[in-house]
């Protein structure tokens, strides 16, 4: 938790190079609040596919926050969920 925490405040800093390093960190160590929070992050950067692959990721792992933030992308671009990962949702 407390890598968590620490990329919460360097992200609320704005030093959003470092908090992606440790939401990164987070999820390499098993975290899906970190994966999910890393996923949320490339997507504000506008990084859309990594943050798709990253909530596929924590859908596959039954996170069932990356699988309603993965809906909620395919469902406000429709085009994505046509054309994109080609990865299920189930």
């Amino acid at each position: 938790m407390t890598m968590l925490n620490l990329a919460f405040a360097l992200y609320q800093r704005g030093d959003i190079q470092e908090a992606e390093r440790w939401y990164r960190a987070a999820h390499e160590k098993g975290s899906s609040s970190g994966l999910f929070s890393l996923a949320a992050l490339k997507n504000q950067q506008g990084f859309t596919a990594e943050a798709e692959m990253l909530w596929a990721e924590g859908t596959a792992k039954d996170d069932g926050p990356s699988l309603f933030r993965l809906a909620t992308l395919y469902l406000d671009s429709p085009d994505l969920a046509k054309t994109g990962s080609g990865r299920s949702l189930a």
